[in-house]
């Protein structure tokens, strides 16, 4: 039996066997000979080394590890030894199943609960082909801000000159019907920029306009080239001031942003033409604001509504925190607790899920407006920061904001995000910059602008999925 045993062990592991001396050998069988004598099947035995396994351990390192890996084996493998001959030979590769005789297990404490979660690890995106429409001769000057699936096609707004560097500028809106030759509107009613569109069930477009130092307009259009100008005292002057961001809501549309007092505020219309403002204190700016509310996006979800904003002072873009608003109705608000962001981005709603995303400085998640889980932006590749985003199932392509900055490509409703190849050639040089983007049939319409200086050039790219 002993030979037999030999046998076995030397071709499973023949180098550290193969180097021990015959006296050696002898010793160990003796000690499995004697544990095999009295070993029955789930018997609890003090598994302390004998005086013949501690010399035969002091060995050099080959036989140091060919002796543990016996002694393993025998203890793990009782029932083998027991069933003697008629047992087969154990595989190699069966070895990693044995379990050790005193595992290591890692153990954490839970920590209390947390609305911070670990920035999602970025995963291979869906394979995207983009391109950029060539220049145009109305792109010169000129940039595209916003752009939405309308009209004839697709209808951008923007400006052209200096509208950010404090003018002079004058609003324009682009129309397009397949994304690769467009058509520039100009028009004084559009004032100093379009900063924002929205399509309405009935195919109505919004237009929210920017004027420094004047009224907002708000610019309504059932065909995106032929643009009714609407004056409202209820927006106020500005372009930072007034209207920011604007969704169609049932039949009708609700506006957001901040008034000249610093308070938030929310606009709602049936038409697009008739607008009313709502009057709620969950909106007014209290001294723990610092007196600075602004609400800088709203989309439906949640309960029926829900915006995001900035709340105090902050520095330049920069805010105390991200405030959370969620309204039924878009006429009664209900204020969350504020999220821990110094941003305050866009928000949008996945239509599959119903799941919602606010971008700040970090990406927030919500189920139902009301309970957010915060996923850091620990680098670069965690999710894109302050995008727009535009949704195809369970792929979504996110663009925006900053220079030489590609879009962002999620494969899994937004819970992993990858870049674009930032040396593609068609998003770099010239300083290229994607504002907004939509989807547009089978593929996406990002537009923005590019140029090594301020005015540069509008630019439009396109991009499809490669399967």
């Amino acid at each position: 039996m002993t030979d037999e045993l030999r046998d076995r062990l030397q071709a499973m592991n023949p180098e550290p066997f193969g180097d021990s001396s015959p006296d050696e050998l002898a010793a160990v069988f003796a000690v499995i000979e004697a544990r095999r004598s009295t070993m029955k099947v789930n018997e609890v035995r003090d598994t302390s080394p004998t005086e013949a396994q501690r010399s035969i351990w002091r060995r050099p390192v080959a036989a140091f590890a060919g002796m543990v890996l016996f002694v393993i084996l025998v203890v793990g493998g009782g029932v083998l030894l027991v069933g003697g001959a008629d047992q087969p030979a154990m595989d190699s590769a069966a070895t990693s199943t044995v379990p050790a005789t005193n595992p290591t297990v890692a153990t954490t404490v839970p920590s209390e609960p947390t609305s911070t979660t670990e920035a999602p690890q970025a995963a291979p995106a869906p394979s995207m082909t983009w391109k950029r429409v060539p220049d145009q001769p109305i792109f010169e000057d000129a940039t595209m801000w916003t752009v939405v699936a309308g009209g004839p096609g697709l209808v951008a707004g923007g400006w052209v000159g200096n509208l950010w560097a404090g003018g002079p500028s004058q609003g324009a809106v682009f129309v397009s019907a397949d994304g690769a030759e467009w058509e520039r509107i100009d028009d004084p009613a559009f004032a100093d920029g379009i900063t924002a569109l929205a399509v309405g069930r009935d195919s109505t477009l919004i237009a929210l306009g920017c004027s420094i130092g004047d009224v907002q307009p708000i610019l309504v259009s059932q065909n995106g080239r032929d643009w009714d100008r609407i004056y409202s005292d209820l927006f106020g002057p500005g372009c930072r001031l007034g209207a920011q961001a604007v969704t169609a809501r049932g039949p009708g549309f609700v506006a957001v942003g901040n008034t000249i007092s610093d308070d938030a505020a929310v606009w709602l219309s049936e038409d697009g033409r008739k607008w009313i403002q709502v009057e709620d204190d969950s909106l007014i700016a209290t001294k723990e604001d610092q007196w600075r509310l602004r609400l800088s996006d709203v989309t439906e979800g949640g309960p029926g509504l829900v915006a995001i904003g900035g709340v105090g002072i902050g520095q330049t873009e920069e805010f105390d925190a991200m405030g959370v608003w969620v309204s039924e109705d878009g006429t009664d608000w209900e204020r969350l607790p504020n999220l821990d962001d110094q941003w305050s981005g866009h928000i949008s709603r996945d239509p599959e899920t119903g799941r919602l995303f606010a971008f700040g400085q970090d990406m927030w998640t919500s189920d139902d407006g009301f309970e957010w889980t915060r996923h850091e932006q620990q680098s670069p590749e965690s999710h894109p920061p302050e995008p727009t985003l535009a949704w195809d199932g369970e792929r979504v392509v996110a663009g925006g904001p900053g220079r030489n900055v590609p879009p962002w490509v999620s494969g899994d409703h937004g819970d992993s995000w990858s870049q674009i190849d930032r040396n593609d050639p068609v998003f770099d040089g010239y300083r290229p910059q994607i504002d907004s983007l939509t989807r547009f049939g089978d593929s996406f319409v990002a537009v923005g602008e590019a140029g090594d200086y301020i005015p540069g050039v509008a630019a439009v790219w396109i991009g499809t999925w490669d399967d």
